[in-house]
This record gives C-alpha cells, sequence and structure tokens, in this order.
C-alpha cells in the first residue's frame, strides 16, 4: 500500500488525498513497522527522494495528531461558581 501511495504522490496525485489514504494505513500499523517497511522499499530500489515525499505526508498526518491531542489536552474545565451565604 506504501508503494502505491508513492507512485501516486509521484505521478500528481494531491499530498491531501494521498494523506487521506495514508491516515487509514498509519491505524493498522506501528512507527516501528512503518519504519521497516521504508526501509524494505529502499532495500527493492525506492529512492530516498521518493521514500521522503511519504515522510512528509506522514509528518503532516502526524502534525495534525499531535494538534488534536493538544487541544484535547489544554480543554479547561467548566468554571464553577461558588456563591457564598444561603
Amino acid at each position: 500500500m506504501l508503494r502505491e501511495l508513492i507512485s501516486e504522490l509521484n505521478a500528481g496525485v494531491s499530498p491531501s488525498e494521498v494523506k487521506r489514504k495514508f491516515k487509514r494505513i498509519l491505524g493498522s500499523i506501528s512507527p516501528v513497522e512503518l519504519s521497516e517497511i521504508e526501509q524494505e522499499l529502499i532495500n527493492e530500489g525506492l529512492s530516498r527522494e521518493e521514500i521522503q515525499k511519504l515522510c512528509d505526508v506522514h509528518l503532516e498526518v502526524f502534525r495534525e495528531q499531535l494538534e488534536k491531542q493538544k487541544l484535547k489536552n489544554t480543554k479547561k474545565p467548566p468554571h464553577k461558581h461558588s456563591y457564598g451565604g444561603t
């Protein structure tokens, strides 16, 4: 699947389209597996430049996930009013 995504990027498919597909793939593999797959593709003859295109998409997906996590963690709890007296 990663090879297909790289081919799509090289063929001029928009990075946003490839990013959408890449998000689905990332949900089923670990970062270690992704690294191993990228190394296999290099060993099979894919250039580092081609792999780099996919890495750029991967970084963008990762950045979006971090932003979502950041927003989730920075939400303030609801303000509680404390009323004195009876």
